[in-house]
């Protein structure tokens, strides 16, 4: 899978990140907020469908803080991952752009 986030990006995030890449905690400014948004996105595989617990499932392994609703929300919120009506099947689009360009989207 193609990383998006570059080197200064993940610098930016690494307080919030534990010794295996982890986010421990979700940044309270925006911009940061969208970056860590971004870096989970870079984890779900595009083009492919998952089931919510297989969602859930990626985005635990993720984080530490125990709160995969309001990231999976989140992620739903600012389009870059889908779900059907049912919310029976999620998945990523291929092409999300840069995050720059997210970032400017969003702030």
């Amino acid at each position: 899978m193609e990383v998006l986030v570059s080197a200064a990006e993940l610098r930016e995030l690494k307080p919030f990140l534990n010794e295996i890449g982890q986010l421990t905690a979700f940044p309270a400014k925006h911009k940061k907020q969208l970056m860590a948004l971004w870096y989970l996105a870079e984890k779900i595989e595009p083009c492919k469908e998952y089931t919510e617990p297989e969602i859930n499932g990626i985005i635990n392994s993720w984080h530490t803080f125990g709160d995969q609703a309001t990231l999976r929300r989140e992620l739903i919120n600012k389009r870059l991952l889908f779900r059907n009506r049912e919310c029976s099947r999620y998945w990523a689009e291929k092409d999300k752009g840069s995050l720059e360009d997210f970032i400017n989207d969003h702030i």
